[in-house]
């Protein structure tokens, strides 16, 4: 067993986690390098560290450029002890990996696929990593989930709404236009309610309208109060209201359940909400379907829409960015196929994979499926 693992922190621990957890030495040190901003507080590391290893974890701050320093902090480490590197870009790794070689020290190197290999002079070894939680790509760097909408899917009656909904797209595509339009649909305020106008404009959009309605008259979901003029929709919870009035909540529940069903990801969940800083928890950002492939993060935006923007391709690669690098997968889930070229072009310079749903979730899975397969 590795006495004491140093390991020189870089701009995306990530995988200096992995390869602490798969080491799992007595004592860590995480080494902290004075000439660059790593962009997070060492001190959340250390703390996400602590929660899953039984190891002793200190930091030392150390000036790399400094070579009297660096041969100082060597001279240090026993044979029993391993030092630990994910970053060869500088010439400082490149000095460093050099010196840790002649003194014949324990190396480990994780790639950024996640490969671990411990090298001690001629030998070379690959070594079995430990499973990364999605808890861990947060509060490495000191972002913390704060909400998430997965408690509320336990509940029987939404796995009746979501497959009613799959059986009959259609219908909901025409529902889901008039719940939209400003004209005929309007929130009651400071209630559970919404007021439709019963004049609706085609007779098509007036059927598959009474069908939901009777849907969900008939699951204890709604009641209804008719007068002259509208129709009142008062939902037995606000978070159904929610459901089918928020923009795109509805095809997240779906993108979830059609992965969780086909156990695609690993620690799954959905309407993510976290906050960069712990202390104020003033900045809430979310993510729509999140969860783990391989260690890898997988990030999916859930656009039920035709207004999607560049700003929100923008946005899935800087979530992606800062909570795991270039590891990640990127996702865009549409329930319209995506045509602007201009939006095509930018999501393939961002590495933003495209899927349609278009009501055939076997086919939207096996599309994942293929994806995950072969990035």
């Amino acid at each position: 067993m590795i006495k004491t693992l140093y390991v020189k922190l870089t701009h995306h621990p990530i995988f200096e986690v992995m390869g602490i957890f798969s080491i799992k030495p007595e004592q860590v040190i995480l080494v902290v390098p004075s000439e660059i901003d790593l962009n997070y507080d060492p001190q959340a590391l250390l703390n996400s560290i602590r929660k899953r290893s039984h190891a002793t974890v200190l930091l030392q701050t150390i000036d790399f450029s400094n070579m009297d320093i660096v041969h100082n902090l060597l001279s240090g480490i026993r044979d029993c002890d391993g030092f630990l590197l994910s970053n060869m870009d500088a010439i400082e790794d490149l000095v460093l990996f050099k010196a840790l070689s002649e003194n014949r020290n324990n190396i480990y190197f994780i790639e950024s696929d996640g490969d671990l290999w411990h090298m001690q002079g001629s030998k070379i070894e690959n070594i079995p990593t430990e499973a990364l939680k999605l808890d861990d790509f947060f509060e490495s760097i000191g972002a913390q989930i704060i909400h998430d909408e997965k408690k509320f899917y336990v509940h029987k009656s939404y796995n009746t709404i979501l497959t009613w909904i799959s059986d009959h797209y259609e219908v909901w595509s025409s529902v889901k236009s008039i719940l939209r339009s400003p004209a005929l649909t309007k929130s009651v305020a400071e209630s559970d309610s919404i007021s439709v106008q019963k004049e609706l404009t085609a007779p098509a959009d007036k059927k598959a309208f009474q069908l939901w309605l009777d849907f969900l008259y008939s699951e204890n979901i709604i009641q209804i109060k008719r007068t002259s003029a509208k129709i009142i929709i008062h939902f037995s919870h606000h978070h159904f209201k929610e459901y089918f009035m928020k923009f795109g909540m509805w095809f997240e529940h779906m993108i979830y359940t059609l992965i969780k069903e086909n156990a695609l990801l690993e620690n799954l969940n959905t309407g993510v909400l976290f906050s960069w800083d712990t202390k104020q928890n003033l900045v809430k950002n979310e993510l729509d379907v999140v969860g783990v492939s391989e260690n890898r993060l997988v990030i999916i935006s859930c656009k039920d829409t035709t207004s999607i923007s560049e700003h929100a391709l923008n946005e899935i690669a800087l979530y992606s960015d800062e909570l795991a690098e270039d590891s990640s997968i990127k996702i865009l889930a549409t329930t319209m196929q995506l045509d602007q070229v201009h939006l095509i072009a930018r999501a393939k310079t961002l590495g933003i994979h495209l899927l349609h749903y278009s009501g055939d979730g076997d086919a939207f899975v096996h599309a994942l499926k293929a994806l995950l397969a072969s990035s």
